[in-house]
C-alpha cells in the first residue's frame, strides 16, 4: 500500500518550493529506513534552500554597505563653501 504524506505542508519557501510529498512503501524489515534517509533528503534540500537565500541576502547587504560607505565618503568631501 502507498500513502502520500506531507513532510513540509505549505512548503513556504520564498521560491515558491513546492512541499516536500514522499510516498511511504511496506513498513517492513526496511521500510522505516527508508524513509528516515527521504526525510533526510528532504531536511538536506531544505538546508541548501536556506542556504542559497542567506547568501543572496549577504550579497544584497554588502551591496547596501557598500553604496552607503561611498555616499558617506562624498558627504565627507564635500565642502559647502566651494558653493558660495
Amino acid at each position: 500500500m502507498q500513502q502520500a504524506v506531507a513532510l513540509h505542508a505549505g512548503g513556504g519557501l520564498a521560491d515558491g518550493g513546492a512541499a516536500l510529498v514522499q510516498a511511504l512503501g511496506d513498513a517492513g524489515a526496511y521500510g522505516h529506513h527508508t524513509f528516515l534517509l527521504e526525510l533526510q533528503e528532504g531536511a538536506e534540500l531544505e538546508e541548501a534552500a536556506l542556504a542559497r537565500h542567506a547568501d543572496a541576502a549577504a550579497e544584497l547587504l554588502t551591496q547596501h554597505l557598500t553604496l552607503t560607505a561611498a555616499a558617506l565618503t562624498r558627504s565627507a568631501h564635500h565642502d559647502p563653501a566651494k558653493e558660495a
